[in-house]
């Protein structure tokens, strides 16, 4: 590799990362389509009470599933061609990175619990690390 190849880090790793957090985002497609009940008897069993009959939380709630679903997809094209996509998946990453305090502060004024805040504000900011370390690390040389 002469100095003006660049570095492109692990790019199986970087593969592996986004499909797993793409198939986890392509979970959410259930959330589009529930049905009140169904969303009514989750909130019940995550610990959360009963859940308000909210038109704009309902909207709320399946509008955000449906990113998470598309981002899930774009995560799935992006892990296809790492080297293609390094921009996108490097700026994803900084994303995640920068989401995961975001999430933190979101979680704590909402009132979630500590479980939730800990699952959700941690794991992106963990996958954003790790897949920007996946990145940027150089493979050792043969």
């Amino acid at each position: 590799m002469n100095a003006a190849t660049p570095t492109l880090g692990r790019p199986h790793l970087q593969s592996m990362l986004l499909k797993a957090a793409g198939a986890i985002s392509l979970v959410t497609i259930s959330a589009v389509f529930a049905p009140d009940y169904v969303l009514g008897k989750l909130n019940w069993f995550l610990g959360m009470g009963k859940l308000p009959d909210s038109v704009l939380l309902r909207y709320l709630g399946a509008g955000g599933s449906f990113v998470y679903v598309v981002t899930g997809i774009l995560m799935w094209m992006m892990a296809g061609d790492v080297v293609r996509y390094r921009p996108m998946i490097v700026l994803s990453a900084w994303i995640c990175v920068a989401a995961g305090p975001i999430y933190w502060y979101i979680n704590t004024h909402t009132g979630m619990p500590g479980w939730w805040m800990a699952m959700d504000a941690m794991s992106c900011l963990a996958f954003g690390l790790v897949l920007l370390w996946a990145c940027h690390a150089r493979p050792r040389s043969a």
